[in-house]
């Protein structure tokens, strides 16, 4: 059987197949089943379900893989390999697999519209040192617009941080 990559959900699948297409790793992924599990709770269940090594569960490889914000542990446990995709602190979307993407890329985006990342400025004083920051986040409703805007508009370029999903993918390939 083919090796199973499980991913957070339906979107992180698009990017995958799309990034797959401009960066020539399209034969990769004919030798992986990519599944969605609808957030990283749910790949929590198959992680417990699977690290026991039943024998209710098919012997074949399988990675399950978090995106950058989630506190997680790489580990693995024979044919089960969990992995923390890793964060490009840099970038301005910090959660989901979206800070995978350049900066240019999500300015772009914002310009085309702007209900696609919610922007949220904080100002605090702590023992006196005062400091702002601001947080880019995908507006939750717009995730699926985001994701069409980008494989439409996105270029190679915008989409080689992937190199680092596939690099994860080859560990249950090889």
């Amino acid at each position: 059987a083919k090796p199973v990559v499980f991913v957070e959900g339906e979107h992180d699948i698009t990017y995958i197949k799309h990034a797959a297409m401009l960066l020539g790793n399209t034969d990769l992924l004919e030798k992986i089943e990519l599944r969605q599990r609808g957030g990283a709770s749910n790949l929590d269940k198959i992680w417990d379900v699977y690290k026991e090594d039943n024998w209710e569960t098919v012997p074949q490889k399988k990675l399950l893989l978090y995106d950058c914000d989630i506190n997680k542990i790489d580990e693995a446990r024979g044919n089960l390999i969990r992995k923390v995709i890793d964060s490009i602190t840099e970038n301005m979307i910090s959660k989901g697999i979206e800070n995978l993407f350049p900066n240019s890329l999500i300015k772009r985006a914002m310009k085309e519209n702007e209900k696609f990342i919610d922007i949220t400025k904080v100002k605090r004083t702590k023992r006196g040192i005062k400091s702002e920051e601001t947080h880019f986040i995908v507006n939750a409703d717009e995730k699926k617009n985001l994701c069409q805007w980008i494989c439409d508009n996105g270029t190679k370029e915008d989409f080689r941080n992937f190199n680092i999903v596939f690099n994860l993918i080859n560990l249950v390939v090889e």
